[in-house]
C-alpha cells in the first residue's frame, strides 16, 4: 500500500512516541511529548520532557527530528566508506544549528513504518561533525550525515 507523506509522518510519530513511552516507563520515568506545530518548526519536531515516575521531578529535556519512511536505504556497496549506514542528507545550516546553537540534546530518528524499526543518531555525539561541516562549507554543498 502506498501512503501519503502525511500518513507516513503520522505513523512514524506514533511509532516513535509509543516506543519512547514504553522505554521510559520500563526505567521508572515519564516522557511528555510536546510537538512542534507543522509549518512552524525549523528542524525540531518534538520536545520531550523527562520526569521521574514516582516524584514527578524534572530530569531532562530532549529534542527530536523524526522522519518516516516505508523503506530504509542502507548503503550496501562493500567498498563504500559508509557501507552499512543509512544515507541521510542534512542541510549545512541545520547541521550548524543542531551542533552549535542548541543547548539540549537532539536525536534524529528514522522510523521504518513497514518493519516498525526505529533508527537513531545523536548528532552532538558525533566527533566528526565539525570536520564535516568545515568540508561542506568549503564546497558550499549539502552535508551528508
Amino acid at each position: 500500500m502506498d501512503y501519503t507523506t502525511t500518513e507516513i509522518e503520522e505513523k512514524a510519530n506514533r511509532l516513535l512516541n509509543d516506543m519512547l513511552s514504553e522505554m521510559f516507563a520500563q526505567n521508572n520515568k515519564i516522557i511528555g511529548e510536546h510537538p512542534s506545530k507543522q509549518n512552524h518548526e525549523v528542524g525540531i519536531d518534538h520536545f520531550y520532557e523527562i520526569r521521574d515516575r514516582e516524584t514527578g521531578e524534572f530530569l531532562n529535556l530532549m529534542l527530536n527530528q523524526n522522519k518516516g519512511t516505508a523503506s530504509i536505504d542502507i548503503i550496501k556497496t562493500k567498498s563504500h566508506p559508509e557501507c552499512g549506514k543509512i544515507a541521510f542528507q542534512l542541510k549545512l545550516r541545520h547541521a550548524k544549528y543542531f551542533t552549535r546553537e542548541l543547548n539540549n540534546p537532539l536525536f534524529f530518528t528514522l522510523c521504518d513504518i513497514s518493519t516498525n524499526k526505529i533508527y537513531w543518531y545523536w548528532i552532538q555525539l558525533d566527533n566528526s561533525i565539525d570536520t564535516r561541516i568545515e568540508a561542506q562549507e568549503n564546497q558550499n554543498l549539502y552535508s551528508r550525515f
